[in-house]
């Protein structure tokens, strides 16, 4: 758990102490990544950085799996990202790695489980049918879509919605909240600001993608119907 601090040999994260002297992180990661089976990065700050590498990065943080690159250790990584990640997400992966091997456990590019990770955030939503309407809200406390107050969901890949936070009883956007990314490698810095709207350019493609839907929809309806007129049944 927590980023890797490169600078001055580690110095600004130590664990332990030996003959008087604090062991860097460094050195502790390094001795035990070489002897386990797996290594499970437990939050998004132990996968790429997180908030610690944000710039302007003083302790020169990196992820483990950055690390271990570095260092040529070649045990199997597996990134539960989120800020914080859910607990069951870990539970999850641990459970697999122990009972099937770390083999069994199919991770995206961002070596992040499949089973966790999937499905965006935006394609899983009770707002999406506000967002392809194009009804965004405008203030927090407002029903219509978060997208424009800094919902990170279009980019943004876990679970929440299904898992629920809070003994299962909520999850940020049922809150109110836009989601903040915080399961994505590049979070926080490369997200833009949290409540500020993806780039202009972002908004363009979604908006291409939500009419293409919309308009797929409508298209699909327009056969339907037609096809019926043509076969006898009524259709207006």
């Amino acid at each position: 758990e927590g980023g890797v601090p490169l600078k001055d040999g580690g110095f600004y994260c130590e664990v332990g102490e030996k003959d008087g002297h604090g062991i860097p992180m460094t050195e502790n990661i390094e001795r035990l990544g070489k002897k386990a089976i797996a290594t499970i990065e437990l939050g998004t700050c132990a996968a790429s950085g997180g908030i610690s590498a944000s710039p302007p990065n003083r302790g020169e943080v990196v992820g483990i799996a950055e690390f271990y690159g570095q260092k040529g250790i070649t045990t199997p990584v597996i990134n539960i990202t989120g800020c914080p990640p859910h607990p069951d997400w870990f539970v999850v992966a641990l459970d697999k790695v122990l009972m099937d091997g770390p083999g069994s456990v199919e991770v995206d590019e961002d070596l992040r489980p499949k089973a966790i990770y999937g499905k965006l955030i935006h394609d899983q939503c009770p707002r999406r049918g506000q967002y392809d309407a194009g009804k965004f809200a405008k203030n927090f406390g407002d029903p219509d879509c978060l997208f424009k107050l800094g919902c990170k969901g279009p980019i943004c890949h876990a679970d929440c919605n299904d898992r629920l936070w809070n003994n299962k009883t909520r999850w940020c956007i049922e809150a109110g909240a836009p989601c903040i990314g915080c399961t994505e490698m590049a979070f926080p810095a490369g997200l833009g600001a949290i409540h500020e709207p993806i780039d202009v350019t972002a908004n363009e493609t979604l908006d291409k993608v939500a009419l293409g839907l919309v308009g797929a929809t409508a298209l699909t309806a327009g056969v339907i119907a037609v096809t019926k007129n043509k076969s006898g049944n009524a259709g207006h």
